[in-house]
Formats: structure tokens, C-alpha cells, sequence
């Protein structure tokens, strides 16, 4: 008797904790939601969906530009090749000598390119919103905007927060937070050349076939330039994409070879 009485109560404790997990739960889900978007009617849609596909198209537009050029809009210290600008990440313009890296940071350089070159492009995404909504009978008052880019292994997060209020009649809508999430393997190619660079500036060399081997989902393809830089084309073999590289690093002379000969 006393061993059943013991087990209902055990029985009444867990029912109890579980009803406050799920109590404490609701009120976590309220505050959050409550927090970013207040809506009076929902015959207001909202713009989430339509900022998401304009960003997505926006990050398409940058990267597109960026990955043959290694990785900047803009490149300083370049070999042309297809009459592109192709950066050098590590480069020596003289002979015997490894290179020396050119970009340290550059993970944080294509991030912080994207970021800056994106928010143009967001700004643009809001204004034509602005624009659909006005046709539809709805005011819309716009806060400032801010911008943050994250990325890591195969995705880019941009991060807008930005008042948008809609107002139609009575009826209004206001939505702070526009969380956008895309995959890329911007982050990943980057990554690869990275290591490229670092094996050419400790090496002279980098092994393109061993390291498909080792690495499948990445095909690495180099072409050896009139002053014998090199041009790595590091695709993903998944998507396609491909980014783009020059490395110069211990050069032999052409005229010392031909006399060794």
C-alpha cells in the first residue's frame, strides 16, 4: 500500500514538471514571437518571404561577381586570365623564393566584401517592397537599416533589422527582424584556398589530385600562366561554383633551365 501510494505521488511529480516545461516553453515561444512582429490583422501580408528572395537574389549577384576574381569586387594585386582580374592570394615576384600570403584574413575579407556590397542591395529590396504595398492601399513607414553577414561550412546568414510598419485602414503590421539563411559553398572554397595558398607558401607545391582524392566533393583544376603564377579553379562539385585564385611561388627562370639542359 505504502510502495503504491509512493508511486502515485512519483506519478503526480512527474505530471507536474512536465506541464511546467511545457508552461515555461509557451512563454519562451510568446516572448519571441511577440518580441519581433506585432500584427493587428492578417490580411496584411508579410513581407518576410519577399525580403528573403530579394537578399537571396542579391547574394547570388555578389558572389557571381567575387568568385572568379578571388574572392574581392574589386582586385588590387591580380593576373589577368580569360580577361578576368583573378587575385593573387600568395604571391613572390621573384624566383627560388615561396610566397608570401597576401590575405591573411581572408575569410574575413570575402565576409566583410559581401556584407558591405549587400547592404545597397537590401536597402533596394525594402524601397520596391515599399513600393508593391503602397499600390495595395497600405502605407509603410521604414526605421534604419543594419546589415550583419555570418557564414561557416556551406551557409552565409544575413542577419536585417529594420522597422517595417504597414498600415491599412485600422489594420496594421510591424516587423523588426528579417532573418535570412542560404546555402553557399562560398565559405568552404574559401577554406580550400586557403590551405592552398598555405602549402604553396611552405611547399612550392600543392597536390591538386591527392587532395580530390581525399576530398571528392571539390575538384581542383590549375593552369600555369606565361610567368608561371598559377590559376587554381576550386569548384564544388555539388553546385558548380567555383572559386578562383593566383599563387606565384618559387619560380625557376626559364633561361637558367635551358642552360641546365
Amino acid at each position: 500500500m505504502i510502495k503504491r501510494d509512493k508511486m502515485k505521488k512519483k506519478g503526480q511529480m512527474t505530471l507536474w514538471i512536465i506541464l511546467a516545461v511545457l508552461f515555461v516553453t509557451a512563454l519562451l515561444v510568446f516572448a519571441y514571437t511577440g518580441r519581433k512582429i506585432k500584427v493587428d490583422d492578417q490580411s496584411i501580408s508579410h513581407p518576410g518571404s519577399a525580403i528573403e528572395s530579394c537578399v537571396e537574389e542579391g547574394l547570388e549577384e555578389i558572389t557571381q561577381k567575387i568568385m572568379p576574381q578571388g574572392g574581392f569586387v574589386n582586385p588590387s594585386n591580380y593576373i589577368l586570365y580569360k580577361n578576368v582580374k583573378v587575385e593573387y592570394l600568395c604571391k613572390n615576384p621573384g624566383s627560388y623564393v615561396p610566397c608570401i600570403q597576401q590575405h591573411p584574413l581572408f575569410l574575413e575579407e570575402m565576409r566583410a566584401t559581401i556584407e558591405d556590397n549587400i547592404k545597397n542591395k537590401v536597402d533596394g529590396c525594402f524601397r520596391g517592397l515599399e513600393i508593391e504595398y503602397e499600390r495595395r492601399s497600405t502605407d509603410v513607414e521604414l526605421g534604419p537599416q543594419q546589415v550583419n553577414l555570418y557564414w561557416g561550412k556551406g551557409k552565409i546568414y544575413v542577419n536585417l533589422t529594420r522597422e517595417m510598419i504597414m498600415k491599412k485602414g485600422e489594420k496594421s503590421l510591424t516587423v523588426l527582424d528579417f532573418p535570412v539563411q542560404v546555402s553557399h559553398p562560398l565559405f568552404n572554397l574559401g577554406s580550400v584556398a586557403i590551405e592552398i595558398a598555405n602549402q604553396e607558401a611552405r611547399y612550392c607545391h600543392f597536390d591538386t589530385l591527392g587532395y580530390s582524392i581525399l576530398s571528392p566533393e571539390y575538384m581542383i583544376k590549375k593552369q600555369v600562366m606565361s610567368d608561371e603564377s598559377v590559376i587554381y579553379q576550386i569548384q564544388d562539385v555539388k553546385s558548380k561554383k567555383e572559386l578562383w585564385i593566383a599563387v606565384r611561388s618559387c619560380v625557376v627562370p626559364y633561361t637558367l633551365g635551358e642552360e641546365g639542359e
